[in-house]
């Protein structure tokens, strides 16, 4: 749990809580042990996330959803152990929503080439 908040990024706005990092660190450990508790147990259920609105260029607004950070350090933490468990079964030519893999870096490996690759056996086209 400490690393998921260690990778958590503090500089966001509060949530729904109104709790910053900074409210959350002030209890780091007791915080941190009792999210585990609650998510261990099957307890833990998200808050609502916090409605906010930006403008467009076009004039409209576009609505955010700004979880509280305590959410967001459970993302983290259970984005962290299901990675460790399915990135294991990817093919090295999988790249949507992999950790220092892109759509940039998936263009580059494989050129203009299309069709199964004969070192990986994947195909390069969608």
């Amino acid at each position: 749990m400490l690393e998921a908040y260690r990778l958590t990024r503090k500089d966001g706005a509060p949530g729904i809580d109104g709790v910053t990092a900074a409210d959350y660190e002030a209890n780091l450990e007791a915080n941190l042990l009792n999210l585990l508790e609650r998510i261990k147990s099957g307890r833990y259920h998200a808050p609502p996330v916090r409605r906010a609105y930006i403008p467009k260029a076009d004039g409209s607004q576009r609505m955010l959803g700004i979880p509280s950070f305590e959410d967001k350090v459970a993302q983290r933490a259970v984005m962290m152990v299901l990675e460790a468990i399915y990135e294991q079964d990817f093919l090295p030519c999988s790249y949507g929503f992999r950790p220092g893999r892109s759509l940039t870096r998936h263009s580059i490996a494989c050129g203009t080439r299309s069709g199964p690759s004969a070192s990986t056996g994947c195909s390069t086209s969608t």
